[in-house]
């Protein structure tokens, strides 16, 4: 066998530039030192051999470039040869004249040829991008006549308000529902409103930062597939063709921004070439690709659950296509590849661990798929008559043509005409024509109008039977969500198509034309069907009103369709078979406004609430119980929530089921002893969530960690390579720096991961704070009163404190609710002094005895209450309660008035009951009033639902 040649690196530089060459620069020759070789930023390849360039600018000094070959024996030894083997660069130097010596052309004209071809197309990709976008850009678009544009608008509304409160990452966003709070971003992914906030950050108002994440959207998607086409492919027109039908396809960008506004989705589309690209490289290339894999892996599942769970397929397609190519040694490539998915999913576990781990806590509101399939023999007669009613001798025929095309079947998405013929056309060419690249570039295109088909087989009829028994596919909810991915397999099949034919040929001439016509078809009718709609002004902003607007009488209210992360303690039984109940059970069971200050009360049991606290995912309520009793949290029962009595952890509990409503609400009870007691609940962590966090640390750390000592090394090679030639040495500067950035290096990321570690472990204790935040009743009109604070006039007379018979503190039970009472008996008022803090109402609950309600005679009281200030005499309240006459009286009337507009002034705070004619029975009186505090987005508990079923 021949004897294989040591490790010895040979150095050639050579000096490059227009004016003539110094005879020192021609050719210099350093030692073989294998330090520097191993400092040296180098590249392995199959046979071993490991090659480099370092590009150095030091001034006015000629461009050197160095270039190393490090023989490693691969190639046998001629008879007799001794040291290092041959090394044939293949460098020509340019003369003065800019021509190579061989009379090539200069590399200049060619690089200016190139910026050209670069410049248009980046001029045809700026127009689909523009053409997708520019009405979606319109301040005047009407979110409401889209499907999802509110619901995302208030997503993103109450994302920056737990930001405010400091809260990072709201799973628990606790103003939605009725302000029962929802799990919502602990099983929806979070990416687009990251996106969307971090632009809010850049001063654009919330509607234009929700509109500009669009337009990254489908600027990312024209790039990414125009990358990825172009790579794989191997043809730039081709590639500017995928690229233009992918963003210009009816459904994943014009019905996802216009008819339902879904960003998320299409930017989770977006990112798919990049990840497909991503996916390629990694197989064939290695090195940082590997890394960028593991990247939009993760950025794929944080961005849109679905359209992740729809991209592995595809990303299991790339690889099963790389593997055939058999480029690569698989294993190797294989390596790779399952090394990118590992980041991908350690940067993302801080989310889907708990989606999976957590998922039996919450209802996951599958949609029956099957009404939305489209019958593709009724849908082929349909085109077919309508392209015969169609006038072809009208100019109007080149609108009415494209519009035609873009088929829409009752009760489903576009399909799109113009895209599957170039899905069509491609399968035919790559049949048809062996003057392509590759069997690779072939068989991507024949796989690509495979999946086209089974993409658009799926959203037929004739597959009804395989959505009602597989129990993944309901996931995906609606079956035209493949259309996203098929979208793309289409327009890669159309850079197939124009890849398939030799350059300079009549057919592909031919090619290119028909790929942009149908492009242009396939433009226009998207256009014509998804125009948006526009209102007189722009609409206002979300706000706490719009959360409360879109709460409609359905089985959900967390901004979701089907109640999907509705937590399970949630249970509303069906009366009739088939029909869902909604929200309005909540508020015919228990009105908002019941409960004090919005947030606690007492379902059973005699106690007192004195004084309540409240904080993001924190809510604090002492209560004095004269027998035991259960104090009840407006916030819904989910993994997460923990109690304490007086500072001891106490079992929490969720609402029983109630038969009378034949439902449970869900929301937390704590039981306490008779006594004074704090009692407190608070959000916190769970273990999936602590060990799905700690690998998304650790991951990031550990690729923070690679890449900074990388640069780093890289960096400190440059400079040692650099020392050896006296001639080109770097600026001292440069090199007193390799230091400090490898400290950087090092330091950074374990600065981010202790700060990371600490945010976990403080959101494990999750200790409550020592002292009782702001208390949310700033006034007790029961307890003023009794201590003469408030000064009481009747038919008996007037004087600070009660005035029995006509005044009286006592509990009365209604309902079998039992409540703190101040019996006033027409005429009669009490009158306390207060200075009113922001936001504050009056909240009290109003009722007439249970004995006046079936007595002979009687016509009710009037209830008013009025406020007394510097700015004058204002009646906030006035409401007449006859249960004899009304059975709807016959109850808890709960109201809450408005302070609002007084203050920060110090005003006088009169309740009045006057009797309405007749003074007959009229035991009335107001039920534990008390002046509260309501900092929340939503309108006050005081407002009442109007639902609308929907």
């Amino acid at each position: 066998m021949p004897a294989k040649a040591p490790h010895h690196p040979v150095f050639i530089c050579t000096l490059l530039r227009p004016a003539p060459i110094p005879a020192w620069g021609t050719g210099l020759f350093l030692q073989p030192n294998a330090e520097v070789g191993k400092g040296l930023s180098h590249h392995w390849d199959s046979d071993g051999a490991v090659s480099a360039l370092v590009r150095l600018f030091l001034g006015s000094t000629p461009k050197i470039q160095l270039h190393l070959w490090w023989a490693t024996g691969s190639q046998p030894r001629k008879q007799g040869q001794t040291g290092p083997l041959p090394v044939v660069l293949n460098e020509t130097p340019q003369g003065a004249c800019g021509r190579a010596s061989n009379g090539a052309p200069n590399r200049g004209a060619t690089a200016v040829g190139n910026m050209r071809v670069r410049a248009i197309t980046a001029v045809i990709l700026l127009a689909s991008i523009t053409c997708v976008t520019w009405r979606w850009l319109d301040p005047r678009l009407d979110w409401s006549a889209t499907f999802d544009g509110e619901n995302h608008l208030i997503r993103l509304f109450l994302v920056g308000d737990a930001l405010k409160a400091g809260d990072w990452y709201p799973r628990w966003l606790p103003d939605l529902a009725m302000g029962y709070g929802y799990p919502l971003f602990n099983y929806y992914a979070p990416g687009m409103y990251a996106l969307a906030t971090a632009l809010r950050g850049f001063g654009l108002p919330i509607i234009a930062a929700f509109q500009w994440t669009g337009v990254i959207a489908v600027a990312v998607a024209s790039t990414g597939t125009y990358a990825l086409a172009r790579h794989v492919m191997g043809d730039r027109i081709g590639a500017i063709i995928a690229a233009t039908a992918f963003v210009l396809a009816p459904y994943p960008f014009f019905t996802n921004l216009y008819d339902r506004a879904q960003v998320p989705e299409a930017l989770a589309l977006g990112i798919l070439p990049w990840a497909l690209l991503a996916t390629w490289r990694a197989w064939h290339d290695g090195g940082a690709w590997v890394g960028a894999f593991g990247v939009m892996v993760a950025a794929l599942v944080l961005t849109h659950n679905i359209t992740s769970l729809l991209a592995s397929s595809l990303i299991a397609g790339v690889i099963g296509v790389a593997w055939w190519g058999g480029r690569v040694h698989w294993k190797h490539a294989l390596r790779r590849v399952s090394v990118g998915i590992t980041i991908g999913i350690g940067l993302s576990a801080f989310f889907w661990m708990p989606v999976i781990l957590e998922a039996s806590a919450v209802h996951l509101g599958r949609s029956d798929v099957t009404p939305y399939l489209f019958d593709p023999i009724t849908t082929a007669r349909d085109l077919v008559r309508a392209i015969r009613g169609l006038d072809w001798t009208s100019g109007a025929i080149l609108t009415a043509l494209p519009e035609t095309l873009t088929v829409r079947p009752p009760n489903h998405e576009t399909i799109p005409i113009a895209l599957l013929a170039l899905a069509t056309l491609g399968a035919v060419a790559s049949g048809v024509s062996r003057t392509q690249g590759g069997s690779v570039t072939r068989t991507i295109t024949t796989m690509c109008a495979v999946g086209v088909a089974a993409c658009l087989a799926m959203n037929a009829t004739w597959v009804r039977l395989a959505w009602q028994t597989l129990p993944v596919i309901p996931v995906i909810q609606y079956a035209w969500r493949l259309y996203g991915p098929m979208s793309l397999m289409a327009a890669l099949a159309g850079a197939g198509f124009i890849a398939a034919w030799r350059p300079g040929s009549r057919m592909r001439a031919v090619a290119i034309g028909v790929a942009t016509v149908l492009v242009a078809t396939l433009a226009t009718g998207s256009v014509l069907t998804r125009r948006g709609t526009l209102t007189a002004s722009p609409p206002p902003p979300p706000d706490g009103r719009m959360v409360f607007a879109r709460e409609t009488d359905r089985y959900a209210g967390g901004t979701t369709s089907t109640g999907e992360f509705l937590p399970r303690t949630v249970e509303i039984s069906d009366l009739t078979p088939g029909v869902r109940r909604g929200l309005s059970v909540f508020t015919d069971a228990i009105p908002e406004a019941s409960w004090h200050a919005g947030l606690v009360r007492i379902p059973s049991g005699d106690a007192e609430v004195t004084a309540i606290g409240h904080a993001r995912n924190l809510i604090i309520a002492e209560v004095d119980a004269t027998t035991a009793s259960t104090v009840a949290f407006h916030q819904f029962m989910f993994p997460g929530w923990r109690a304490t009595v007086d500072g001891i952890p106490a079992p929490l509990a969720v609402a029983p089921y109630d038969e009378s409503i034949h439902a449970s609400l869900g929301y937390m009870v704590v039981a306490v002893p008779a006594g004074r007691h704090r009692v407190e609940v608070a959000f916190g962590t769970t273990p999936a969530r602590v060990v799905g966090t700690t690998v998304s640390i650790m991951t990031l750390t550990l690729g923070l960690v690679a890449v900074a000592w990388r640069l780093a090394s890289r960096t400190f090679a440059r400079a040692e390579a650099v020392s050896l030639a006296p001639s080109i040495l770097l600026p001292p500067v440069r090199i007193a720096t390799v230091g400090v950035l490898r400290v950087f290096a090092t330091a950074t990321p374990l600065i981010i991961a202790i700060t990371a570690i600490v945010t976990v472990s403080w959101q494990v204790a999750h200790l409550a704070p020592a002292r009782l935040p702001d208390d949310k009743i700033s006034l007790d009109i029961n307890e003023a009163v009794s201590d003469r604070q408030g000064v009481t006039s009747s038919p008996a007379g007037s004087s600070p404190g009660i005035f029995p018979p006509f005044v009286d503190l006592r509990s009365e039970t209604i309902g079998g609710d039992t409540r703190p009472f101040l019996f006033m008996h027409p005429p009669s008022d009490v009158t306390v002094t207060l200075e009113v803090p922001p936001n504050a109402y009056l909240q009290a609950g109003l009722a007439c005895l249970v004995e006046t309600w079936e007595t002979d005679y009687g016509d009710g009281v009037r209830f008013r209450a009025e406020v007394s200030g510097p700015s004058g005499t204002r009646t906030i309240l006035d409401r007449r309660v006859n249960p004899r006459a009304r059975r709807e009286d016959r109850r808890w009337i709960d109201v809450w008035a408005d302070l609002g507009s007084t203050a920060g002034e110090t005003v006088r705070l009169t309740l009045r009951t006057d009797p309405a004619e007749d003074l007959s029975y009229d035991w009335c009186g107001w039920a534990n009033p008390q002046v509260v505090t309501w900092d929340s987005p939503r309108p006050d508990p005081g407002t009442s639902h109007v639902w609308e079923h929907g």
